[in-house]
């Protein structure tokens, strides 16, 4: 008697298991992907692969650049900078000024360009307006944060570099 009660709540408890995690992962992900906190993210048209951290305790995003300079083309405020990801590829971007931020940061106070780029993650096609920072030698080129991330990525800090660019 206590044989069947026991294989009873034990099944019964097994498809309880099964039944949560079928909804959990229908009705939380909505088709949203899993990545890692740190993936390899390319620039739209670009052929460079940065590896991002997924911080979804930044709310807005950075690209660590150089040579950052901001001229005007046919009316236009345009920023141009250079990008070099760490596999020695680089290239020279050009894109429309959006608007220019104030930092506080450890260094003191500073206006920082925003532009609009697009990014590949994954499968994963981003739009959205990325501060610039001319910082060499960081860890990560470029920090993704919630504002990019927010209903498309789910970020696992368990793991890393779960696919490659393929927009």
């Amino acid at each position: 008697m206590i044989n069947n009660i026991f294989k009873f709540v034990l099944s019964s408890l097994i498809f309880t298991v099964c039944i949560c995690s079928a909804a959990y992962s229908q009705e939380d992900f909505r088709g949203r992907k899993v990545m890692g906190w740190t993936e390899k993210v390319s620039i739209s048209g670009k052929d460079l692969s940065l590896h991002a951290r997924l911080d979804t305790g930044r709310s807005f995003s950075s690209l660590y650049t150089g040579s950052i300079t901001k001229v005007t083309i046919q009316d236009q405020e345009v920023v141009k900078f250079k990008i070099r990801d760490r596999y020695g590829k680089s290239a020279e971007i050009e894109a429309p000024l959006v608007r220019t931020m104030r930092l506080r940061g450890s260094q003191g106070v500073r206006d920082s360009y925003v532009v609009q780029l697009g990014l590949c993650i994954g499968s994963t096609y981003l739009e959205d307006e990325i501060s610039l920072s001319d910082i060499s030698n960081s860890e990560q080129e470029l920090v993704l944060g919630r504002q990019s991330l927010e209903g498309q990525i789910i970020v696992d800090p368990s793991i890393s570099f779960t696919s490659k660019p393929e927009c």
